[in-house]
């Protein structure tokens, strides 16, 4: 019969055990810490390139949207700072800020025609038309970040996603998941009827037609009557509609 390892035994594999984790955690600390530094340094460079290029970074969309990436990976939200670099050298602050009133504005002027539901890209073509300050150069992925900082007033303010489209939603409402579906299916030709949608979905006939009273009721759908079948139009995602 196997013998027991005996008291002594039992004290020496928990002594091991222990300086095992010991090491353990002290290696883990000094892991955390090196990445501590290293990031420090990656934001010390990342202000230095800011500096160099800040031209780029105002005027230039594409070049905006890669920097804020670095930004993100260094851990730094250049929209939110109010001290440093971001605010004092770039201006980073006051140009959302200027662009979130300005695509506000422009949702709540077309909400008459879409109910509060705008296209990305629409909202785009009117700042351009309209040559606010700061809109120049804008890009689509800069509305999409002054939308983000519009969240916080609590009018409502989100992105949805559409597939390969983004569209401004300046209202409170909540969009259930059959609603975006159905979004998503009119997003290219800003149109559809009841049997279109059944026939896509492979959805029950009531399903279809309750989230189309909901569009109706929230006015982010117009029909049609003066056609065969019903016609739901969603201006928000025809082109042009709004400008």
């Amino acid at each position: 019969m196997r013998r027991g390892i005996g008291v002594s035994g039992l004290q020496e594999e928990a002594m091991r055990q222990r300086a095992f984790e010991e090491r353990g955690a002290a290696l883990e600390a000094e892991t955390v810490e090196k990445m501590k530094l290293q990031m420090i340094e990656f934001q010390k460079n990342l202000e230095i390139f800011a500096k160099n290029h800040k031209k780029e970074i105002q005027t230039n969309p594409e070049f905006r949207t890669q920097f804020h990436k670095m930004c993100a990976t260094a851990g730094v939200d250049p929209l939110t700072s109010t001290k440093g670099v971001w605010s004092e050298v770039l201006g980073v602050g006051n140009y959302y800020y200027e662009l979130a009133i300005r695509t506000a504005e422009i949702c709540i002027n077309t909400r008459v025609l879409n109910g509060g539901m705008l296209e990305v890209s629409e909202c785009k073509k009117r700042l351009e038309q309209k040559r606010f300050t700061y809109t120049e150069h804008v890009s689509e992925d800069d509305i999409e970040r002054a939308v983000k900082k519009l969240k916080v007033l609590q009018g409502g303010f989100d992105i949805v996603r559409l597939g390969k489209k983004s569209v401004i939603q300046s209202i409170p409402m909540e969009l259930s998941p059959d609603h975006t579906t159905i979004l998503r299916l009119a997003e290219n030709t800003g149109f559809l009827t009841l049997s279109s949608t059944v026939n896509a979905l492979k959805w029950q006939e009531n399903r279809v037609r309750d989230a189309f009273e909901y569009f109706l009721q929230h006015e982010i759908a117009w029909i049609d009557t003066q056609t065969k079948e019903s016609t739901y139009w969603f201006l928000g995602l025809v082109k042009g509609a709004a400008l």
